[in-house]
């Protein structure tokens, strides 16, 4: 018998770069795992709906979480950086309240993303690396 994506182990790599993601949870547990976090019940369904956003399963999101519930760290930095590796090429539209944030969560989408860009032969333009980065009030 198989293993459901949420019964799924993590590779164990040392590092963001290491590891060739097939599910946007393996992805999620890997990188979270660098800082001693997992996904919780609900982060594995936000998760779950992401996929299904990418896959075509669906065709729009909108996400309702309270404050503190990792939205952000999911739908705008982990989801995004694995988006790529799975549609090389492509591009999305990445939008916040304000444009400081936009920037923070861009320039964590970054850090994650060159190591991934090898493997999708995709890279950051000159202006995207250079995008500045501050820091979450």
């Amino acid at each position: 018998m198989g293993s459901s994506p949420d019964e799924r182990q993590p590779r164990q790599e040392s590092e963001v770069g290491d590891i060739s993601p097939t599910t946007l949870l393996d992805w999620a547990i890997h990188v979270l795992k660098l800082s001693d976090q997992s996904p919780a019940a609900h982060h594995r369904l936000l998760v779950r709906k992401l996929e299904a956003l990418s896959d075509g399963r669906i065709d729009r999101l909108l996400v309702h979480m309270p404050p503190g519930s990792a939205k952000s760290t999911f739908a705008s930095r982990l989801f995004p950086a694995w988006w790529f590796t799975q549609h090389p090429g492509s591009s999305i539209i990445a939008t916040s309240h304000n444009a400081p944030l936009a920037s923070y969560l861009g320039g964590q989408v970054q850090e994650l993303t060159p190591t991934q860009a090898a493997r999708s032969r995709t890279t950051p333009s000159k202006e995207q690396q250079s995008t500045p980065k501050c820091a979450l009030p």
